[in-house]
C-alpha cells in the first residue's frame, strides 16, 4: 500500500515526476482540497485475528501527511516496514449501534455539526440553559442494557 501511495504522490506532487533529482525536488503547490481529492474516500476496517471486520471507520477530507520507511523489506507480494500517516477533519464509525434519546428530546448534534473538542460543555442547541445535554441525560440505563443484551444475543 505504501508503495502505491508513494507512486501516486510522486505523480501528483512533482511537476516532472520522471525527472526528480534527489534533494532538489520541484514540488507543485498543492492545497488541502487537491490533497484530499488525490486519494478519494478513505475507509478503515479493523479486523479480528481471524480476519473478520468488526469495526469500520470512514475518514472525511483525509490526505496522506507522511510516509516513512522503517526497516524496509519486501516479501513475495508486498512492501513491508512502511508507515503511512493520514490527517483528516473527522471520522465516523459505520455500522455501529447508536443509542439515541427519545424522539421528543434534542439529539444528533454530532452528526450535523462539527464538535468543538476544546469545549467540554459543547451543546450547540441548549448551551447555558437547563436543557443543556438533555439528549444524554434522557438516555436510560435500561436502554443501554437492552441494546447490549441484544447485540451480544443474551436472553
Amino acid at each position: 500500500m505504501a508503495g502505491i501511495l508513494l507512486n501516486t504522490y510522486k505523480e501528483l506532487g512533482y511537476d516532472n515526476p520522471n525527472q526528480v533529482v534527489q534533494n532538489k525536488p520541484v514540488l507543485k503547490d498543492m492545497n488541502k482540497r487537491a490533497l484530499t481529492n488525490s486519494i478519494g474516500s478513505v475507509k478503515i476496517e479493523v479486523l479480528t485475528p481471524d480476519g473478520d471486520v468488526y469495526e469500520t471507520w470512514e475518514l472525511y477530507n483525509a490526505f496522506v501527511s507522511k510516509i516513512s520507511f522503517d526497516g524496509l523489506q519486501y516479501s513475495s507480494t508486498q512492501l513491508i516496514g512502511a508507515s503511512v500517516t493520514l490527517s483528516y477533519d473527522w471520522a465516523e464509525m459505520k455500522e455501529c449501534v447508536r443509542i439515541t434519546p427519545p424522539n421528543d428530546k434534542c439529539g444528533g448534534c454530532f452528526n450535523r455539526l462539527k464538535l468543538d473538542a476544546g469545549d467540554w460543555n459543547w451543546c450547540p442547541v441548549y448551551k447555558g440553559s437547563e436543557l443543556q445535554h438533555i439528549c444524554q441525560q434522557s438516555i436510560t440505563v435500561n436502554q443501554v442494557f437492552n441494546i447490549i443484551k441484544a447485540d451480544l444475543d443474551i436472553n
